[in-house]
């Protein structure tokens, strides 16, 4: 007879492969290269959100010169609007990105 632990670890054992699997086949080459040694789907994803996101400090980093670029965004002599407009996009979606929301307005009113 089975003791449940025995069926649990199975379990487990069986889900962990699933999602290593999943993780391991959308990878890229380079990123298979990092991770291809770990064994469990959890160490895999948290290298992979520390590789993309960053830590807590480098978060925090981005957002406090994000939020600077923002304040003392303009636009330059030379530029047109659509370029003017695509750098405070990309601004603005960096920011949300990271948490950081802003509403209307601020946006209207940062680019009159």
């Amino acid at each position: 007879m089975r003791s449940p632990g025995t069926d649990e670890h199975k379990s487990r054992f069986l889900l962990n492969s699933q999602a290593t699997h999943a993780l391991m086949c959308s990878l890229s080459q380079e990123d298979y290269s990092k991770v291809h040694n770990f064994r469990s789907a959890k160490q895999i994803w948290d290298t992979l959100v520390i590789t993309y996101e960053g830590s807590f400090e480098v978060k925090c980093n981005k957002l406090s010169l994000l939020t600077c670029k923002c304040k003392l965004f303009s636009m330059e002599e030379a530029e047109d609007i659509k370029t003017m407009f695509g750098c405070f996009q990309s601004i603005m979606n960096e920011l949300q990105s990271l948490g950081r929301h802003y509403a209307n307005y601020h946006h209207i009113d940062k680019i009159l």
